[in-house]
């Protein structure tokens, strides 16, 4: 059973269910109209005319998730809805618990279904938490929820609220896309410096005009790889692909052994802009400066274009480690690869070390394709 606020309207007080519905498209915000904030907000898409709906965003407050789920399965009601196969697990567990639930319907996709998949995949940054993608019957599984009893007095109820206060139903939807990227990028959990077992691995650099590379591998695999270009005060990062685990670690690593600060590639995926978006707000060991010219007012994110003000501003910086004894250790680390890989490779196969970092780049393409 349920205890997560779900099916609980009580707890909504001063709030109000705003929706947008299309044939296409339903997006609904659970809105606190007395503090002006967003509590919920769930989407569901049927561009492609299925005979039900699929999520396709959800963020809430702790707690209200569920609760937002059975909103937009009454709302939709009699048609179904089917969650994303890229899904939080922790989403993934709340439609696992909706199998049974007296007040909710099932109905299992066949597998000759075109929307029918093998494997779910975590949501960006999730991969670690919980991920159990061969479990698929609920991804697979259609809900439906006929409508409470409190359900229709509560839109009623709204629909009165946004009449008599003049609710501006597009800018609650503007702060939703921003309470929803603020839930879906940003985490708090607490940070803390990251380390690797370097004792049997290699970091290797190559610079070539104004360009560097910096690679970490063992004697055969490669765990990162970066680019950077040289500017007149700072570099700029171009590519960059690591093992998973290792990302937060080449970072780190690239600001370390680099003379001056460091600025971010415009183009970003999710884990990458979690990464500068820590150095920015809660890595006190990083030392930021506001970059003074070239501001960029929009960000390739997933290869989607942005303008959302919070997702933009960790580009704007400049990034140094503040750490001494680190810098040494990366310096060091660096000087010791050369003499004790590079140079005895170099020596048996002198064009080797231009060869791997082709090989280094191929690398990159082959974490992100689309770069190719």
């Amino acid at each position: 059973m349920l205890t997560e606020k779900a099916f609980n309207v009580d707890d909504t007080k001063n709030c109000i269910l705003v929706r947008s519905i299309s044939k296409k498209e339903v997006k609904l915000c659970l809105y606190n109209y007395v503090d002006d904030k967003v509590i919920g907000y769930i989407t569901a898409d049927n561009a492609s005319k299925d005979s039900f709906f699929t999520i396709d965003r959800i963020s809430a407050d702790k707690g209200w998730g569920p609760f937002m789920y059975t909103l937009m399965l009454q709302i939709l009601y009699p048609t179904g809805v089917k969650p994303s196969y890229i899904i939080k697990p922790t989403a993934h567990s709340i439609w696992k618990q909706f199998i049974g639930h007296p007040n909710i319907v099932t109905e299992s996709l066949p597998e000759s279904d075109k929307n029918y998949t093998t494997k779910w995949e975590p949501a960006k940054g999730f991969s670690d938490d919980g991920y159990v993608g061969d479990d698929v019957e609920t991804i697979n599984t259609i809900f439906s929820m006929k409508p409470l009893e409190w359900f229709q007095p509560f839109l009623i109820d709204s629909d009165e609220i946004i009449i008599e206060r003049k609710i501006n139903t597009k800018n609650v939807f503007k702060q939703c896309l921003e309470f929803f990227y603020s839930k879906y990028y940003v985490t708090t959990e607490a940070v803390s410096i990251p380390t690797q077992d370097i004792s049997d691995k290699y970091l290797i650099v190559l610079e070539k005009g104004a360009s560097i590379q910096l690679m970490i591998q063992d004697k055969a695999k490669i765990y990162g790889y970066a680019e950077v270009s040289k500017k007149s005060n700072y570099y700029q990062i171009i590519n960059i692909a690591a093992e998973p685990g290792w990302g937060p670690f080449l970072y780190d690593t690239v600001m370390l052994w680099l003379d001056k600060p460091v600025r971010p590639n415009h183009s970003l995926t999710t884990e990458a802009w979690r990464v500068w978006n820590t150095y920015m707000t809660q890595r006190e060991d990083v030392l930021k400066k506001p970059v003074s010219s070239e501001i960029w007012t929009d960000i390739d994110l997933d290869q989607k274009m942005n303008t959302m003000s919070s997702l933009v501003e960790p580009l704007n910086y400049l990034y140094t480690i503040n750490d001494d004894k680190r810098k040494t250790e990366t310096i060091d680390w660096q000087y010791n690869s050369t003499n004790e890989f590079v140079n005895p490779m170099t020596k048996v196969l002198p064009d080797w070390k231009e060869k791997r970092f082709n090989q280094g780049k191929m690398y990159f393409n082959t974490k992100y394709p689309m770069h190719k």
